[in-house]
């Protein structure tokens, strides 16, 4: 079975790329700066998480919601 990979489109043309070779693998996470002048885009960071740490932040987000915080805010 093949990977997936999410994107996102965030402030100011910048961009965030999930990817996850295999199931229950580890997600890889790169940020990508806005491009410049010339359409350049560079590697803004990098860094994987967990299949542990990404279900844990995923029961994180569904509980802050059902209790009511439904802006995250802290």
């Amino acid at each position: 079975m093949g990977g997936w990979n999410m994107e996102f489109y965030v402030n100011n043309g910048r961009k965030i790329k999930l990817e996850q070779a295999e199931p229950d693998g580890p997600v890889s996470v790169t940020t990508w700066e806005a491009p410049d002048r010339d359409g350049n885009v560079g590697c803004e960071s990098e860094y994987t998480i967990t299949p542990g740490d990404f279900v844990m932040m995923l029961n994180w987000y569904r509980y802050q919601k059902r209790m009511g915080n439904t802006d995250l805010n802290f």
